[in-house]
């Protein structure tokens, strides 16, 4: 008796135990669940229908139109008659996504590398890099404007003090159509770099320091360790943010509407930034059918992305 008595409060510990841990799990994933319930599946659900709907103002509520807001995204897109931020849009996104893999990256690893070798100056300018990345938003995209001002800025100030004056625009860095869009890429560098410098030196502080210590053995100088070394034991990371930077290419749109305000004659807008002001205008039809456009087509790119980088690029581990 005395044994059923001592296992009894044993089993009710155990039981209690597993409920707490269950009551734990449930109140750990209750938030990130809900948050997916309700801003990825009912938001892109809800986004699903309206992009099949008009709002009939005869009948005082949405109706289903089939594929006619299909029909008429398409038909502003490709048609030399319709509105030009269209176009831009495209145009734009497709910048952005060349400037992210052929620019920002590259520059950033060449960074990430310099910081890894601990040259001169190094903790000045890893300062330097990664402030922009832990201001918010919006108020460095005030302080880049301001930088660029056409009457106080002090970039132009500059110029004109170095006799370079006739380099700034008549109306002003984003407001000219010529250099409204390079603008809008230069802060992406300015803005960006920090980030993929912070994940790139984790990826090269990863690399064993024999296989560089070997290297060093061998007589190789930086650009060989650089090249030979450095980028293919970080392809891993550098592919990952490459398929994130086609997916960026899809929303980015902030900085095209705070810093350009869509630019003259529509300059300054990307797919990211269209879908935005359609919203503010109250066009949710039309701002729903971009965004599945932008999905049918980012998606793909982004699995055949995937599956290009997992045939050719060799996963390494160390």
């Amino acid at each position: 008796m005395d044994n059923q008595k001592g296992v009894l409060p044993k089993k009710r510990n155990i039981n209690s135990a597993r409920r707490k841990r269950t009551a734990f799990i449930i109140a750990f994933l209750a938030y990130p669940v809900l948050n997916w319930l309700v801003f990825f599946v009912y938001v892109n659900a809800d986004s699903l229908k309206l992009a099949f709907q008009t709002y009939s103002y005869e009948q005082g509520d949405y109706v289903y139109v089939g594929f006619m807001n299909f029909e008429n995204v398409l038909k502003a897109f490709f048609s030399p008659d319709s509105h030009p931020q269209y176009r831009y849009g495209i145009r734009n996104s497709l910048y952005i996504f060349l400037w992210n893999t052929f620019v920002l990256l590259p520059v950033s690893l060449l960074c990430a590398y310099y910081f890894y070798k601990k040259i001169w100056g190094e903790k000045a300018f890893r300062i330097i890099y990664y402030l922009p990345s832990i201001i918010m938003p919006v108020a460095l995209c005030m302080v880049f404007s301001f930088l660029f001002s056409t009457n106080y800025g002090p970039v132009n100030r500059m110029l004109k003090g170095i006799g370079l004056g006739n380099l700034i625009p008549e109306n002003g860095w984003f407001g000219d159509s010529s250099t409204v869009f390079p603008m809008v890429l230069l802060y992406s560098l300015w803005s960006g770099i920090g980030y993929n410098v912070l994940m790139l030196t984790s990826a090269i502080s990863r690399i064993p320091p024999e296989v560089m210590e070997a290297g060093k053995i061998d007589g190789i100088n930086m650009t060989h360790e650089f090249l030979q070394i450095v980028v293919p034991l970080s392809m891993s990371t550098v592919s990952t943010m490459f398929m994130m930077g086609i997916a960026v290419s899809f929303t980015y749109f902030l900085p095209s509407m705070l810093l350009t305000n869509g630019g003259p004659s529509g300059e300054g807008y990307t797919i990211g930034y269209l879908i935005s002001d359609r919203v503010s205008s109250g066009k949710l039809n039309e701002s729903a059918t971009i965004g599945w456009c932008a999905a049918i087509v980012g998606t793909p790119l982004i699995l055949a992305a995937k599956f290009v980088i997992d045939k050719f690029v060799p996963a390494v581990e160390y």
